[in-house]
């Protein structure tokens, strides 16, 4: 069954707010302290997004970091001010290891994380295959959740 969608059809906001990307020198507006990046997901959320896509930034230079130390930073305040759902992103750099970009993932265990297309590229040139969902699940240690096709959501 393909789900109908109509005008009435809610509509899910993620809101990445860092980016991976970005650096403070094209944008005042970029939050790079664990105070800010706090402070603009939590006013995304009273905003109507529903998903917070996180990535940490080193508070001194501004650029990505995957220390889960740093997300340690502004997780909490997020938690404890939102009932959206976190989504911690594993993107990183291409010179970080897996277990590097998946360390706040795996310290926090969100409800939702980001593997991007680049880590399945770099993955299949190693020879290596992504966890299936199920996979995953039994690696996170997840219980077995329902499996909802396109078809059931309404």
């Amino acid at each position: 069954m393909v789900a109908s969608w109509s005008v009435a059809a809610k509509t899910i906001i993620s809101c990445a707010i860092t980016g991976a990307i970005h650096v403070p020198a094209q944008t005042p507006h970029l939050p790079t302290t664990p105070a800010q990046i706090a402070a603009q997901a939590i006013a995304a959320a009273e905003a109507g997004a529903a998903i917070l896509h996180l990535h940490a930034r080193d508070p001194e230079t501004g650029r990505p970091t995957a220390d889960p130390d740093v997300f340690g930073r502004f997780l909490p305040q997020i938690k404890a001010a939102t009932d959206a759902v976190i989504n911690i992103t594993t993107g990183g750099s291409v010179t970080m290891s897996l277990e590097e970009r998946a360390a706040a993932a795996t310290r926090f265990r969100p409800e939702l994380c980001s593997m991007v297309e680049r880590t399945v590229r770099i993955l299949g040139e190693l020879s290596l295959e992504p966890a299936t969902p199920d996979e995953a699940r039994e690696i996170l240690g997840l219980k077995g959740a329902e499996k909802t096709s396109i078809g059931d959501v309404a």
